[in-house]
């Protein structure tokens, strides 16, 4: 417990981080780790990543990692089991990041009708998708 209390506070003034300056401290490392090219992302990751911006609405200062992590996401599309594809489908209508969005669409749309079809979605996954 007093460790967890040690790191969040600030080492410069031994001060609790106030919720903004947390927020912002995390956005930031965040985009360092989106703009790495040496940091790998695993599909759930991106994934994961993508549908809580997608729930923060693009809040700042969050919204300023969207279009990176959606970049991300083309490069792992292919990779995405069926609850990613929905979870990826859902959060790319959500979010606004033009061109990207059909990119991201045109990319998993077919896999997902694909995989609709041949049945091996559950009830959940396609009613994610779309809602």
């Amino acid at each position: 417990p007093s460790q967890a209390r040690a790191a969040a506070c600030d080492a410069a003034s031994q001060r609790p981080l106030s919720e903004k300056h947390a927020e912002i401290k995390l956005a930031n490392h965040l985009a360092k780790l989106l703009a790495s090219s040496n940091e790998t992302w695993s599909p759930r990751n991106i994934t994961n990543l993508v549908w809580a911006l997608a729930k923060l609405t693009q809040r700042q200062p969050f919204g300023t990692l969207v279009a990176p992590a959606c970049e991300r996401v083309l490069t792992v599309a292919c990779d995405l089991d069926s609850r990613g594809v929905s979870t990826i489908f859902w959060s790319a209508a959500i979010l606004d990041v033009g061109t990207t969005r059909e990119a991201i669409l045109t990319s998993i749309g077919p896999t997902l009708v694909e995989r609709a079809n041949a049945n091996t979605m559950n009830a959940q996954d396609i009613a994610q998708a779309l809602w």
